[in-house]
């Protein structure tokens, strides 16, 4: 997911957000130094460092934008269920 002007835009993969927010002013995405490296070959961006345990990875569900309904079905459930 992106976030442009505080709303958020969904892409269909982490080098996507990363390529969007290096394009729009005033947009932000989390990714990993590996991933923007991939999007970005040239090496034009900037990663702040997040403190540890900043995000809680263990209680995060990430997928596809293109995700079966199965997978679909389960994030649901999970969010409806924690």
């Amino acid at each position: 997911m992106v976030l442009i002007d505080n709303m958020p835009l969904s892409v269909p993969s982490p080098q996507a957000a990363v390529r969007a927010v290096s394009r729009v002013a005033g947009s932000a995405t989390i990714a990993t130094f590996e991933i923007a490296a991939a999007a970005l070959p040239d090496g034009e961006y900037n990663l702040m460092t997040l403190p540890k345990n900043f995000l809680k990875l263990s209680e995060t569900v990430t997928y596809l934008k293109t995700a079966d309904n199965q997978v679909l079905d389960l994030v649901t459930y999970l969010e409806n269920t924690l």
